[in-house]
């Protein structure tokens, strides 16, 4: 059975996003490792440093990844609306040059309509970051 042409597209980007954050993720830990080997080489070891750098990676992904999580599903929404209404009462202070009046209710319902974004790879990056560091503590 041959996929359709939006199921392929869709397997290209998500794989195009799999491979972005995977390089970021390097890119993290090259810098934390050579930060270290910078600073402190006389007093870690290699596996210790390489250790450092995976931890620090995962746990900057796996973060990341909780927080966009619970934003797209409205951790933030009252803040977000609060800050909106405040930055629109102080840049027009004159309450007939607000813009509509839009309820708290609907600015809830306007967000849930909007997609949400997969963030499962930001958490399975971080996990296999956490996993290549605890397989590297005895060597460290």
């Amino acid at each position: 059975m041959k996929d359709s042409p939006k199921m392929q597209k869709f397997s290209v980007k998500a794989i195009f996003h799999w491979l972005i954050a995977f390089f970021i993720a390097l890119i993290f830990a090259f810098a934390v490792f050579f930060y270290e080997k910078n600073n402190f080489s006389l007093e870690f070891s290699n596996a210790r440093m390489i250790c450092d750098a995976c931890f620090v990676t995962s746990v900057i992904f796996i973060s990341f990844g909780a927080l966009t999580f619970v934003s797209q599903n409205g951790g933030f929404d009252a803040l977000r609306y609060a800050t909106i209404k405040f930055l629109d009462t102080i840049r027009h202070p004159n309450p007939d040059d607000r813009a509509e009046k839009e309820t708290y209710y609907d600015y809830v319902k306007s967000k849930r309509r909007q997609k949400k974004h997969n963030v499962l790879y930001l958490f399975i990056i971080g996990g296999f970051f956490l996993l290549l560091s605890l397989i590297l503590i005895p060597f460290a």
